[in-house]
């Protein structure tokens, strides 16, 4: 995690930016010190998170069964995904995508290759 509390800086402008940035930024942080927002980027965005933290050894298992519950309820009736919202067809890109995020959760039916 990074320490919000320290950063090295020569150029005094800078600093201060730096300090009301950083001092902006732990105020409005949630009690679990997280920032949480409405923020619809589509199902790639929350394939990658679920890719990279089961990749870094940090997915939970509550996170992997919500986190692919999210994703199947974002598949396409064609069993495609959108590559960003109310994009008319699906992506191959977007697809392999979030099936390698349901391969990471370790989702029923999926299987590494």
């Amino acid at each position: 995690m990074h320490d919000l509390h320290r950063v090295e800086v020569v150029d005094d402008g800078v600093a201060r930016t730096i300090a009301r940035a950083r001092q902006h930024l732990l105020e409005t942080r949630d009690n679990d010190g997280g920032w949480h927002g409405n923020i619809d980027l589509g199902p790639i965005a929350l394939a990658m998170q679920l890719v990279v933290e089961s990749h870094l050894g940090v997915l939970s298992r509550r996170d992997a069964e919500e986190g692919s519950r999210g994703l199947v309820a974002l598949q396409q009736p064609d069993g495609s995904f959108l590559q960003y919202p109310h994009a008319s067809r699906g992506s191959a890109s977007a697809t392999a995508l979030a099936y390698a995020a349901l391969v990471s959760c370790g989702r029923p039916g999926t299987t590494r290759r």
